[in-house]
């Protein structure tokens, strides 16, 4: 049977590295759910998970306990500058962003803005130099339009990275992402 790219991210992943990655980052794990995926199919992976909302943080600490040494959390948005960044922190757990809340038509329910908060930024290049991770397999991004800054903080790591499975909003360039 003919396999058809698209089936299965999973599947696509493992066709794309010709197994399975060894090192996962996930940007923007929220709750830790896209994570543990990733950690379950990919049994001998060691993940790094970025989340800037405390509360989601504490959740996708909670959710991935299970996992032990495999998993490293931080609570940091990710962008092309470290340090200090607004996070617009809306009524949905899941729309959190740099952004504001901007078209909802393609979202499950409808959120509100709640509230900005200053959290801190780190380019990935830099996290992941200070821990001294070795090259990354996969890199997923789900950050709410903010992933084409995040990416411009990754030169070294999209220069190694053999998969790159990022989820860009159709307007994120309208966002200000564009240059």
């Amino acid at each position: 049977m003919t396999r058809i790219p698209g089936d299965s991210l999973i599947d696509d992943i493992k066709f794309i590295l010709d197994g399975s990655p060894a090192r996962v980052i996930d940007v923007g794990c929220h709750l830790g759910d896209t994570s543990r995926h990733y950690l379950e199919a990919f049994p001998s992976c060691e993940l790094w998970g970025f989340e800037a909302e405390a509360k989601n943080f504490a959740r996708a600490q909670t959710a991935l306990a299970a996992y032990g040494e495999r998993v490293h959390l931080f609570c940091n948005a990710v962008s092309s500058q470290s340090g200090p960044v607004t996070l617009n922190v809306n009524s949905h757990d899941g729309t959190h962003s740099m952004f504001e809340i901007g078209d909802q038509r393609y979202w499950a329910a409808h959120a509100a803005p709640l509230e900005a908060r200053t959290v801190t930024s780190v380019r990935l290049d830099d996290a992941l130099a200070e821990i001294g991770a070795a090259p990354i397999d996969l890199l997923h991004m789900d950050i709410q339009g903010a992933e084409l800054d995040a990416l411009r903080g990754a030169e070294r790591l999209l220069r190694d990275c053999c998969a790159t499975a990022a989820r860009l909003l159709r307007d994120c360039c309208a966002n200000g992402a564009s240059g």
